[in-house]
């Protein structure tokens, strides 16, 4: 009976791959709307936009490390580290574009900002497949 419960409740990396591609798409169109501002050198909407995606990148966090705990994993194998470096990173960019003087070079600054952002966000995804992998080993091995 037991069995068949388990088998009808999605895996904890299933969790971790479902809500990633939701979170991606999320993160992703921020990015987005990040990218624009940059175009238009508006450095003071782009910080605020950086903070809505420290926001959703602490959400996202939330989530991974939750299932990473429920399935037995320690808060460093659950990325708590990297997760912290993450929004880190995305203060600092938010910190530049808001310490940035209007004027010239603004344009340069942006896109400095702009590739900064794309890395960062390629390494959150990168995170999040070790974080996949880390359960699924984690799950096949407590069912044996």
């Amino acid at each position: 009976m037991s069995r068949k419960s388990t088998q009808s409740e999605p895996s904890a990396a299933k969790l971790v791959a479902e809500e990633s591609v939701l979170a991606h798409r999320s993160l992703s169109a921020q990015l987005e709307r990040i990218e624009l501002a940059l175009g238009r050198d508006d450095l003071q909407h782009s910080a605020h936009l950086l903070n809505e995606l420290i926001h959703q990148i602490r959400d996202h966090f939330i989530s991974e490390e939750s299932i990473a705990l429920g399935v037995g994993l320690s808060s460093v194998a659950g990325g708590r580290l990297l997760h912290d470096a993450f929004v880190e990173r995305a203060r600092y960019l938010k910190a530049r574009c808001l310490d940035s003087s209007a004027g010239v070079g603004n344009a340069d600054f942006s896109d400095v900002i702009g590739q900064e952002l794309v890395l960062l966000l390629s390494d959150l995804v990168e995170n999040d497949l070790r974080l996949e992998r880390s359960i699924n080993k984690v799950s096949k091995h407590n069912l044996i």
